[in-house]
């Protein structure tokens, strides 16, 4: 059970909240399982969207938006793991 208390870590440079610092540690995890769950979807849908000859493209554009979404998901891990703001920014761009 996941317990957010309001106790304040004083750090050399920056306050943070004890529970956010718990938050931080355990959401790169849940992005990195999201983002190996859309790459396997994508590729098995690309794989059936490609195999398919009919008009049909609705598995290829799920496979697409799937990909793209753990895309999103690992830039995401990579900005929550910046130590500084110069890589923050480096990595949002």
């Amino acid at each position: 059970m996941l317990k957010l208390s309001s106790k304040i870590i004083e750090s050399n440079e920056f306050q943070l909240f004890e529970g956010y610092a718990y938050f931080m540690e355990i959401l790169p995890i849940v992005l990195s399982i999201s983002a190996g769950i859309c790459i396997g979807t994508g590729v098995i849908y690309l794989f059936v969207g490609l195999r398919r000859r009919d008009d049909e493209r609705l598995h290829l554009t799920f496979a697409i938006f799937a990909l793209a979404y753990a895309g999103a998901n690992i830039t995401a891990i990579l900005e929550y793991k910046a130590t500084s703001l110069e890589q923050f920014l480096i990595r949002k761009k």
